[in-house]
């Protein structure tokens, strides 16, 4: 049986827009449609804690509690000493933030990413575990 902190539900489109939806559900799904407008496609998955997690690409995922939306700042020229976090509490301006960080991950190839450790293989395989266990659905 999985810990409540690892399981994670799929948002499917249709559920999301006919059934009521927890605050974190429901920024999930807007920062899903804001970062659809910058034509990058998100997965939003509700995790039995009642947070969600919106997944961008490999090293880039985004939580939300429903009041916050936080993400770390990927650290491509390795110049900080610790992990950057930031957060925004506005879906539109979070996925325009989220929208370039996803542009500058992408102008590195993956094996450079995790090579370097600016990108750890454990949110990798967090990424790619939740993608494979549901059928992810884009918001």
């Amino acid at each position: 049986m999985k810990d409540s902190t690892t399981a994670t539900v799929p948002v499917a489109p249709e559920d999301a827009r006919t059934r009521p939806q927890s605050p974190a559900e429901r920024i999930a799904t807007e920062l899903c449609d804001a970062l659809a407008k910058h034509n990058i496609p998100a997965h939003a998955y509700v995790r039995q804690s009642g947070r969600a997690v919106v997944s961008i690409c490999a090293g880039l995922l985004a939580h939300t509690d429903g009041a916050v939306i936080w993400w770390n700042v990927p650290d491509l020229d390795g110049s900080r000493s610790r992990t950057l976090m930031t957060y925004a509490r506005i879906p539109k301006r979070a996925a325009k933030r989220l929208a370039l960080a996803h542009e500058q991950l992408r102008s590195v190839p993956l094996a450079d990413l995790l090579s370097s450790g600016r990108i750890t293989l454990f949110g990798l395989l967090l990424a790619r575990e939740e993608d494979s266990q549901h059928e992810p659905h884009t918001l």
